[in-house]
């Protein structure tokens, strides 16, 4: 994407998929269930990468995996 061979792609958050998961888990084993909707399903938005933001997002996820 950065030399443009690529104009764009489609990413899912798999990060934010596990953050949701433990925090709903945590919320449950509390007692607190009100966190579940009635769907039974959490949305996680995908993400969008092109050239414009492909440093930014490079960026946040070499954050999260703890690298710098």
């Amino acid at each position: 994407m950065k030399e443009g061979a690529i104009y764009g792609t489609v990413v899912q958050q798999p990060f934010e998929f596990g953050y949701q998961a433990i925090k709903m888990m945590r919320a449950i084993l509390n007692g607190d269930k009100s966190s579940v909707p009635a769907s039974k399903q959490i949305f996680v938005p995908t993400q969008s990468i092109k050239k414009d933001n492909v440093e930014a997002f490079q960026t946040k996820l070499n954050e999260l995996r703890g690298r710098k």
